[in-house]
C-alpha cells in the first residue's frame, strides 16, 4: 500500500479518536475509585483530628499521615509585585511567559519582542477532522 495524504491523515484521526475514547473510558472508570479514596482521606483526617494525632499507623497495613497543602491565590498582583521588587523576593515568581499575551503584544507592536525574550517558531502539523457528513459516518 502506498502512503498518501488521505491515508495518513485518516490513520492519524483514527488513532486520535481511539486515544480519546481510551482516556474517556479511563476517566469514567477511575472516577468512583478517586471519589472513594477521597472519602477515605476525609475519614482518616477526621480520625487524626479526633484522636489528636498526626498519623495513624496500622502494623502490616500502612500509615496515614496528616499534613498541610498550601494553596496561594493573588488578590492584589500590583501590591505583591511592588513588595517583591522592594524586598528582593523575585524568586517567589515562577518563570513563565504568557504566550497569548506576548503574541498579542507582538501583533500590536509590529512583531517586536520585549527585551530579554526570544521567540522560536517550530513547524508543526495539526490534523483536523473533515466537517462533511460523509466523513463523520
Amino acid at each position: 500500500m502506498s502512503l498518501t495524504a488521505d491515508v495518513v491523515i485518516g490513520k492519524y484521526i483514527a488513532l486520535r479518536d481511539k486515544r480519546s475514547a481510551l482516556k474517556k473510558a479511563y476517566t469514567e472508570e477511575d472516577e468512583p475509585y478517586k471519589a472513594a479514596m477521597e472519602m477515605c482521606e476525609v475519614w482518616l483526617l477526621q480520625q487524626c483530628n479526633t484522636m489528636g494525632v498526626d498519623n495513624l499507623t496500622v502494623k502490616g497495613v500502612g500509615t496515614a499521615i496528616k499534613g498541610k497543602d498550601m494553596k496561594v491565590a493573588g488578590k492584589d498582583w500590583k501590591a505583591f509585585n511592588e513588595w517583591a521588587r522592594e524586598n528582593n523576593e523575585m524568586d517567589m515568581f515562577e518563570r513563565r511567559i504568557a504566550r497569548t499575551v506576548l503574541a498579542s503584544y507582538m501583533k500590536d507592536h509590529e512583531g517586536a519582542v520585549p527585551p530579554g525574550l526570544y521567540v522560536i517558531y517550530e513547524q508543526v502539523v495539526t490534523v483536523r477532522r473533515s466537517s462533511t457528513k460523509e466523513n463523520q459516518e
